[in-house]
């Protein structure tokens, strides 16, 4: 369903052009790949990569993303991101605590599968409690710049979005865990919230 969405989207493009616009494929290291090799990534057994398309005047951009990804910051880029988070939400964060970070994008429709979905992900009593019951973890829900919600604060200088999640936006949320050695584990797009937990007490 992703790689025929992606496909669709790339022939609407080629055609709402009076001329045909060049076209650019990037894998998720930045570097230039084939319109072929992007196509076949898509494919790649329990969806690996996820894509963002981007399309401008003159040309059509394709980039691929790690779905999930383990890495690590800088003391210094985590001191920034604390520093961030705290003028954000008002709320102090420890030097030794895990910070797991929720991040929703505008949704791409209203609709009210949409809201059952986000109701429910952001007031899952068991999820919450998890965070509330122990002080070495501590949960932030945030939302894009201008997409406003209860209980969110919002990432008013896309800093998170930039810095923390490539500007990857997505509807049903991305998600990072970083511990205080730096050490971190993204996702994008669609994930089981029951995964982040299990995630968070594993040995990455």
């Amino acid at each position: 369903m992703r790689l025929l969405t992606a496909l669709l989207c790339l022939l609407f493009s080629f055609h709402s052009y009076s001329q045909e616009p060049n076209v650019y494929f990037y894998n998720h290291k930045g570097e230039s790949i084939d319109k072929q090799t992007f196509i076949d990534s898509i494919k790649v057994p329990k969806h690996k990569y996820t894509y963002k398309l981007i399309e401008s005047d003159t040309a059509v951009l394709g980039s691929l993303f790690l779905r999930e990804e383990i890495n690590v910051i800088t003391q210094e880029e985590r001191k920034l991101l604390i520093k961030e988070l705290e003028l954000l939400s008002g709320q102090k964060i420890k030097d030794n605590q895990t910070i797991v970070i929720d991040f929703f994008s505008y949704p791409v429709k209203k609709q009210s599968s949409y809201d059952g979905f986000f109701n429910k992900y952001t007031k899952n009593r068991s999820y919450l409690r998890f965070f509330k019951k122990n002080d070495g973890y501590v949960h932030f829900f945030v939302s894009q710049k201008d997409y406003i919600q209860d209980g969110f604060i919002e990432d008013k200088n896309n800093y998170l979005l930039k810095n923390l999640f490539s500007n990857y936006e997505a509807s049903y949320g991305n998600y990072i865990i970083i511990k205080p050695n730096g050490h971190y584990l993204r996702r994008l797009d669609e994930h089981r919230q029951d995964e982040i937990i299990d995630k968070i007490k594993g040995d990455w």
